[in-house]
């Protein structure tokens, strides 16, 4: 029993990234800087019913299961070009800690008008973009955060990247850069040590 933090243990699943040492590099540098900042530690699993496996299957997107699941891994799917940026991983890792989107809180037509008309009309992009109740509550608290490693950018799914936002701002004094920045924010480290380290 881990009564000081959350201990994740965790495999790669495929020689690649094994081959590829850029790759798992930016993913150790996830762990890392993951593991600096709050009580949560990664290891090399062992014998653990409950773990996650990291895979990079070829012409798949990047994802993870949300928390732990009930039996066997969880799993976190990063192919290559989900491994060149550290914020990247750090959303996916998020995931697996059980985190949720920020602009799919129950309060965020509060902050943010999604433009559903410049979504991508297909049932996966129009997923991503409904409010999730009962939403991560215990981090519910905490105010709204643009910048979050776990908000999408106006660019996600648009039908016109760069052109069509999918999601603005409701407020002018709100122009910020919005969503999946390369670190984590001062928000998103408070959730994780309230959910994790207190």
């Amino acid at each position: 029993m881990v009564t000081d933090g959350l201990m994740l243990p965790y495999r790669t699943c495929l020689m690649e990234f094994l081959e590829n040492a850029t790759e798992l590099s930016t993913i150790n540098d996830a762990i890392d800087l993951l593991s600096t900042v709050s009580c949560v530690r990664f290891t090399r699993r062992t014998s653990e019913l409950h773990y996650l496996v990291i895979t990079n299957k070829l012409g798949t997107e990047c994802w993870a299961d949300t928390g732990r699941q009930r039996r066997g891994p969880t799993y976190m799917n990063l192919p290559k070009r989900c491994t060149k940026r550290v914020g990247t991983v750090l959303h996916e890792l998020l995931h697996v800690l059980g985190f949720l989107h920020q602009h799919t809180r129950p309060d965020r037509d509060q902050y943010l008008c999604v433009l559903y008309e410049h979504v991508r009309p297909h049932p996966i992009a129009l997923y991503h973009y409904e409010i999730v109740r009962p939403w991560t509550e215990q981090a519910f608290p905490l105010p709204y955060d643009f910048a979050s490693i776990m908000h999408y950018t106006p660019e996600m799914y648009s039908v016109a990247p760069g052109r069509l936002p999918t999601m603005v701002p409701r407020h002018p004094w709100s122009m910020v850069a919005i969503g999946h920045q390369a670190r984590l924010t001062e928000y998103d480290v408070l959730a994780i040590q309230f959910l994790y380290c207190l």
